[in-house]
């Protein structure tokens, strides 16, 4: 296959040398199992003499592939099981697709849910909210975004950087920096995160680190690796370290905004009837891909292409995370 700017590689031929002949197998099976023993495929068997023009140029067909070859690498390889295991994943969401997107709307509201609009609707949706709009959580995931590209690991960044990312930003903070870090969710609304999870991430980090490890920063993000993150992060944590779907969706998040949402007790409920699932669903982190991910994943507008202009282009890169804006409902004070 050549790169993107050239065609896709699609020819199959199997061409065989014996003393006097060349035996040519021209068609549409691949080198597979599959191909010979299971598909309904269709290819012609053709014997050439060694002179034969067709034989020649065959050869030369041959010749010519050849100089557009590429060295596999152990790098590559790794790459494309990647890739290779994410798409076996999305296939078997589009199998299930009836399972996953909702079924139970008229067909004019389903059409309007913010999980199958375009691209183009999301983001004037996303930019036209007053409270918890675009250009600030922008602001926080690229401030976010050069902490990650400044250190090593979560345990390399000071405190001061870790609190920034766990969403433990002070208020004193927030007004120096001129950016609401909490965003996403802020984890330090409970004495039990301070007490615990807020220790770990401040004074303890390494635990924490470790698990966020587990998702990577420049490759796609499969099943398997929130799994391994959202079980090394309990485990660092421990069963009385408060770690529930903020704390471990938030991290996620601001990591791996173009793949995750933050999940927690102020955006819920509206992230749960979008998806047409029952709150309680999405109580648990565990099934936090199945639940929440994989349902948007299949959206149009996550699915869509990088746009071209600058502001949707930061806004695609973050779209699982802008998601919030959408479905965040701020708490009010009721008068009494």
């Amino acid at each position: 296959m050549k790169g993107n700017a050239g065609p896709l590689f699609h020819p199959k031929l199997y061409l065989f040398e014996h003393e006097d002949k060349y035996t040519a197998i021209i068609g549409s099976h691949n080198l597979t199992r599959g191909a010979f023993e299971m598909n309904i495929e269709l290819s012609t068997l053709t014997d050439f003499a060694k002179d034969d023009p067709a034989a020649r140029e065959l050869l030369s067909f041959i010749e010519e592939q050849e100089k557009e070859k590429i060295i596999v690498s152990n790098a590559f390889l790794d790459r494309y099981e990647d890739l290779h295991r994410l798409a076996k994943r999305q296939k078997r969401d589009l199998d299930s697709l009836y399972q996953t997107l909702p079924d139970r709307r008229t067909e004019e509201a389903r059409k309007k849910a913010p999980i199958h609009i375009g691209w183009d609707t999301w983001f004037e949706m996303i930019r036209k909210q007053d409270t918890h709009g675009l250009e600030p959580r922008l602001e926080v995931l690229s401030r976010i975004k050069k902490i990650f590209g400044d250190s090593s690991s979560f345990a390399a960044m000071d405190v001061s950087d870790r609190r920034r990312v766990a969403g433990l930003a002070t208020a004193e903070m927030v007004r120096t920096d001129g950016v609401d870090w909490n965003y996403f969710g802020a984890m330090s609304n409970t004495l039990r995160f301070d007490q615990a999870f807020g220790h770990l991430a401040l004074e303890e980090p390494q635990g924490i680190s470790d698990a966020l490890d587990l998702i990577p920063l420049d490759r796609p993000v499969i099943e398997e690796d929130w799994n391994a993150y959202w079980n090394a992060l309990r485990a660092a944590v421990g069963d009385e370290g408060g770690i529930g779907r903020g704390v471990a969706t938030r991290l996620a998040c601001v990591k791996r905004p173009d793949v995750f949402v933050p999940l927690n007790n102020k955006n819920a409920q509206k992230l749960a009837r979008i998806l047409d699932k029952k709150p309680s669903h999405l109580m648990d982190a565990k099934h936090y891909w199945e639940q929440v991910v994989a349902p948007m994943r299949m959206s149009p507008w996550w699915s869509s292409n990088r746009p071209v202009d600058s502001l949707q282009a930061e806004a695609w890169e973050g779209r699982a995370a802008l998601l919030d804006a959408l479905v965040y409902e701020p708490t009010r004070s009721t008068a009494t």
